[in-house]
């Protein structure tokens, strides 16, 4: 009976924890440490940022994307995808964005899927 019991609180646990993670924000680093920005926009161009005011747009576009639930497991796009290293001085984070039913979508290796609630290409378009 204690181990059944057990793992019933262990299960309700689990799911929890799953759903507390739907959500989440993506881990990126504080956007007074990015110095700048570089990568492709979904038509391919070179994206070149490191004015602090364009740095700033575009990291406040990022930290409104909210989990999707879905995990980070692709090696290769089948659409069209952008991509973006944000440099900063602790290193390097690599985030690819496509569009998907009218939403911007940006991957985080090993993290997760996050959508944007604004557009990031057009943001880059008006930055260019």
């Amino acid at each position: 009976m204690k181990k059944r019991i057990a793992g019933l609180l262990l299960a309700a646990g689990l799911c929890l924890m799953l759903q507390a993670a739907q959500g989440e924000a993506h881990s990126l680093p504080p956007a007074g440490k990015v110095e700048a920005i570089q990568g492709e926009n979904l038509a391919g161009e070179p994206v070149a940022l490191t004015e602090a005011e364009d740095i700033a747009a575009v990291m406040e576009v990022l930290s409104t994307g909210r989990s999707t639930g879905r995990e980070s497991v692709q090696d290769a796009f089948d659409r069209a995808y952008g991509s973006l290293t944000l440099e900063n001085q602790g290193g390097e984070t690599l985030l690819y964005y496509y569009e998907e039913r009218g939403a911007t979508l940006v991957e985080q290796p090993y993290t997760g899927i996050f959508r944007l609630e604004g557009s990031l290409e057009d943001l880059l378009g008006e930055l260019a």
